[in-house]
């Protein structure tokens, strides 16, 4: 369990993922190497995605070798008040800054994806969600710049750190296109359920 908050905290916490919230970005990172981010891909809109990094919508992480982690708002078209089907979406793995396609990137079609059906976007609960790929990661792959995170078998207490990455802003100034790295700060806690109801006024 330790990977999945590990995962989760990065969620809640990315600018990019939680646009509409005004505090929650990534604040005070500092640029992440390829080390520390193999897991994160760039999710995007493919009608969108025409000039390379355009259409990206969210982030997520890699948990297996087709399986992407992310937040089920980002695969719910609000002005349509549906899912988006699959096909809509393409996967884009092994780049740090986003706008920029290198030796290691990794561009992958959705076969299907899967949310919680408890999921509504007035209460943001449940708000998790998989990608399937269609172009995966072979078994036992050794890619320099993309790998699965490792998932922990065993729940996190609340103070444990855990390392943030997106590509959300690094100060609190409006979005440019110079932040188009992702950015990490390793010194975050994992809160208790209690304490983060302190600090958001959504539901958990």
């Amino acid at each position: 369990m330790r990977g999945l908050l590990y995962l989760c905290c990065w969620l809640v916490v990315s600018g990019e993922i939680y646009a509409q919230l005004p505090e929650s970005r990534i604040i005070n990172g500092t640029v992440a190497s390829v080390s520390d981010t193999k897991h994160l891909v760039s999710i995007r809109l493919k009608k969108n995605d025409r000039n390379f990094g355009s259409g990206h919508i969210c982030g997520g992480s890699l948990i297996g070798p087709n399986k992407v982690l992310t937040a089920a708002h980002c695969l719910f078209n609000t002005s349509k008040k549906r899912y988006r089907k699959a096909k809509e979406f393409v996967v884009v793995m092994g780049t740090l800054n986003r706008y920029e396609r290198n030796t290691g990137t990794i561009v992958s079609d959705v076969s299907s994806i899967a949310y919680m059906n408890t999921f509504t976007t007035d209460s943001m609960r449940d708000d998790v969600g998989v990608m399937f790929l269609r172009t995966g990661l072979p078994v036992n792959s050794t890619h320099p710049t993309v790998a699965p995170i490792q998932l922990a078998t065993e729940p996190t207490p609340s103070g444990v750190t855990c390392q943030v990455a997106g590509w959300g802003r690094t100060e609190q100034l409006l979005y440019s296109l110079s932040h188009s790295s992702p950015t990490y700060h390793p010194l975050l806690p994992i809160l208790s359920r209690t304490r983060c109801r302190m600090f958001c006024s959504l539901p958990m």
